[in-house]
């Protein structure tokens, strides 16, 4: 998890989470990746999947390295009370992601 404090001037807050694999491609057929939730003062705000099979041109972190970084939206906690947050990061269904 990640915690980070947040104060209503933050808001609109836009959540979005890369996600580095060897693959060229995720080819995820519909199925979830990972789950995100943003939670605060024991509340949840905000409940994601993500599939990242919508990411045509994943960015390369050096010419070096094979891995591709993938980025999906997980969306957007519209309302903010001041306070921290905490981001929980889950595994989803989909199976040999590389």
């Amino acid at each position: 998890p990640l915690t980070v404090p947040l104060s209503g001037r933050d808001a609109p807050v836009r959540v979005l989470v890369d996600l580095t694999a060897r693959a060229e491609r995720i080819v995820s057929q519909q199925r979830t990746v990972l789950t995100l939730t943003a939670a605060s003062n024991g509340r949840t705000v905000l409940a994601s999947t993500l599939q990242f099979n919508h990411s045509d041109n994943p960015r390369q972190a050096s010419p070096q390295l094979t891995d591709k970084i993938f980025r999906d939206e997980a969306g957007a906690i519209a309302t903010v009370s001041p306070g921290p947050y905490i981001f929980t990061v889950g595994p989803g269904d989909a199976d040999d992601i590389p």
